[in-house]
């Protein structure tokens, strides 16, 4: 079955790219690279200037944004597939060689009815949502865990998919970087679980953010609206993941 991985990445970041895109590439069929402009505002910036590593990597669809569209455009690619897996990873975290293997292994595990992530959170449907972004427990990518563990909402920059039982198109996240909401509401919807896979502690290592990245600037209102419009949807999953 095919493999794609698509990244949503800013120029400020291409240093990082040096290291993680060599590793993701041996990894898969076609990796999407999607480079937003360093600015959130619509300014022109000048055409950057490619990381040296893409000289000799094959299987790289680069396209370049004149405006910054945010962590939706890592799903840029998986409209194009229409079968196999589709992983979403991020420009400021280093991936091991074992990745991807892993990843659907565990998606294997549950005949494909999933999503498997690394980084991911839970948190109480039936409380107080107003306040479920600090009340969240997390299961953070550089952590080790070992089992296998639902959660409610999916670290994109860490998830797996396959694409005949979820598809997730740019379209369908009207405000940006809150991918993982979006992933979250529609897999409620669907019925479709997520898991956080078992890992050593250090498997998925952090890179620099050079500046400000998605969490620190992440639209909190919207995220909780979207929550809410969806709360019957991630109670019934709540209710299977109290049961697990």
């Amino acid at each position: 079955m095919p493999v794609c991985i698509g990244m949503a990445a800013q120029p400020r970041r291409f240093e990082n790219l040096q290291k993680s895109l060599p590793i993701l590439a041996e990894q898969c069929d076609k990796l999407w690279l999607i480079v937003n402009p360093d600015s959130t505002k619509k300014i022109e910036e000048p055409t950057p200037i490619l990381p040296s590593c893409l000289d000799k990597i094959q299987n790289t669809e680069v396209i370049i944004n004149s405006e910054n569209l945010g962590d939706k455009e890592k799903f840029l690619g998986m409209q194009y597939q229409s079968s196999g897996y589709y992983l979403t990873v991020d420009d400021d975290i280093l991936y091991p060689k074992d990745y991807v293997e892993r990843m659907i292994e565990y998606m294997l595990q549950k005949e494909n009815w999933c999503i498997t992530c690394v980084h991911g959170s839970t948190f109480d449907p039936f409380g107080n949502l107003d306040r479920f972004i600090g009340q969240r427990k997390m299961y953070h990518f550089e952590w080790g865990y070992d089992r296998l563990d639902r959660v409610m909402i999916p670290g994109t920059g860490t998830a797996c998919y396959e694409v005949t039982k979820f598809k997730m198109l740019p379209e369908e996240m009207p405000v940006t970087n809150m991918g993982d909401i979006w992933i979250a509401c529609k897999a409620a919807r669907l019925g479709v679980p997520i898991y956080t896979v078992p890992r050593p502690a250090g498997w998925l290592k952090g890179l620099p953010s050079f500046g400000q990245n998605i969490a620190e600037n992440r639209p909190s209102k919207e995220m909780v609206e979207a929550v809410k419009r969806n709360k019957e949807h991630l109670q019934k999953m709540f209710r299977r993941l109290d049961c697990e």
